[in-house]
């Protein structure tokens, strides 16, 4: 599998997919003129970016679905790295909180499943070739935000804190592996392997808090 092909590939199937061939450096933004957090950026080599319209157009077959089917991520890239293949899930986010970061998780997980469900169409195309992992890019959390996850920290071991695990280890060590997704899992979505993952990585890329337009060292996360 060689990106030129699968590009090609998308572009026959979906002549509508916005994609766009990166080189050296990759920038993701976000539109809301409200968010604090407002760009992130990368170096990579190559690769191509798969604009979140795609993912747009496909929640449509969801309009009557679970909330969660009707959401997407900012930003999809795929790019080779010391010779592996990675799609990286974007999500921006001005503040961490329960409710931002369990938002982001579902954008992400939605992405997933709706990019995997139209590329699996594709011969040039099998998810097993890539290492997926959910970047979620926020500030520390404030004062406040903080007073909540320490008082998360001291729960007792219950289905409750089982459901902030996620933030809990995302905040302490910057990242958490979830096998399946504890919302589906709980709303009883039997998915195909196809289209969901059996494992990922989800990272905490921390934004200083002076800063709206952050930079990263990808291959920190990788």
């Amino acid at each position: 599998m060689t990106f030129e092909k699968l590009e090609q590939s998308i572009k026959l199937l979906y002549p509508n997919c916005p994609i766009t061939k990166i080189k050296n450096v990759y920038s993701i933004k976000e539109n809301d003129p409200q968010a604090t957090v407002k760009e992130f950026s990368f170096d990579i080599p190559e690769g191509i970016a798969i604009d979140n319209k795609f993912i747009k157009l496909l929640s449509g077959l969801f309009e009557s679905s679970d909330e969660i089917f009707r959401k997407e991520c900012n930003g999809i890239v795929l790019f080779e790295h010391s010779g592996k293949n990675y799609c990286l899930l974007v999500e921006l986010k001005s503040t961490f909180n329960a409710y931002n970061i369990d938002r982001a998780r579902k954008q992400i997980v939605s992405t997933y499943i709706k990019l995997n469900m139209s590329l699996h169409l594709l011969a040039d195309y099998n998810k097993d070739d890539f290492i997926f992992i959910g970047m979620i890019v926020a500030k520390e959390p404030n004062a406040k935000d903080l007073e909540d996850i320490q008082k998360m920290a001291m729960l007792l071991n219950t289905d409750l804190k089982r459901k902030h695990l996620f933030l809990l280890n995302l905040f302490s060590k910057k990242q958490d592996v979830l096998s399946y997704d504890y919302y589906l899992e709980e709303k009883s979505y039997r998915l195909s392997p196809n289209c969901m993952y059996e494992k990922m990585k989800y990272c905490h890329v921390a934004v200083p808090p002076d800063n709206s337009i952050y930079k990263a060292d990808i291959a920190k996360f990788l």
